[in-house]
This record gives C-alpha cells, sequence and structure tokens, in this order.
C-alpha cells in the first residue's frame, strides 16, 4: 500500500491530500471534499482508497493525530486547544455518547 505522498499517487489524489492537509482543523467529509473537487463521492472513495491504501476517513484521522503529536511536540499549545482545534472536541463527545447508547443497549439485551 501506498502511504499518499505525491510522487506517488494521481494528480486527484494530491489535490485530496493537499485539500485535507489544509483544512485538517475543520469539518472533514467524504461529500464536502469531492464537492470542492468536483468529483464523486464513489470516484474520490475508490481512487483514494486504490492509490493511498486506506479510507478517506482513516487517512484523515491519521493527518491529525500526526499533526497533533507536533503541535504537542513542538509547542506550548495546552493538550485540549489542540484537540479542540484538530478534532473538533464537540463532535468526539458527540460520537462518544452514541457509542454509549449502543454499548448499553447490547449490554441489555446480553441480561435478558
Amino acid at each position: 500500500h501506498k502511504h499518499g505522498t505525491k510522487q506517488d499517487v494521481s494528480p486527484l489524489i494530491a489535490r485530496c491530500v493537499e485539500y485535507i492537509c489544509s483544512n485538517l482543523h475543520e469539518h472533514l467529509s467524504l461529500h464536502e471534499i469531492a464537492s470542492d473537487l468536483h468529483i464523486s463521492e464513489s470516484h474520490l472513495s475508490r481512487t483514494f482508497h486504490r492509490e493511498v491504501g486506506m479510507t478517506v476517513g482513516s487517512y484523515i484521522a491519521a493527518r491529525r493525530v500526526q499533526e497533533a503529536e507536533n503541535l504537542l511536540r513542538y509547542t506550548e499549545y495546552p493538550s485540549l486547544d489542540i484537540a479542540n482545534y484538530l478534532c473538533r472536541i464537540d463532535e468526539l463527545v458527540e460520537k462518544r455518547n452514541t457509542f454509549l447508547e449502543i454499548q448499553g443497549c447490547f449490554q441489555r439485551e446480553d441480561l435478558l
């Protein structure tokens, strides 16, 4: 699998990677990226996975982790500020709450 460097991907995927890296602090979705690149979501998804070796969502998450590590290592920003800047804490809390609700349903079913 390739690692998404500009040397080993098509111009389309290079533009996609550049867009993601320039907007890591924004809400990013496959729909928004495809729309901004003027291509279909399915084409972007298939091409990205084929050339980079991971989904667009996984790539975004990996780049955010990498950026957070760099900011923690080389700046004095508090970790909560970095998390809020890159990961949109409000979205993480919402996902956590949804996960806990689903987990609770499974635990209740196991008791029946």
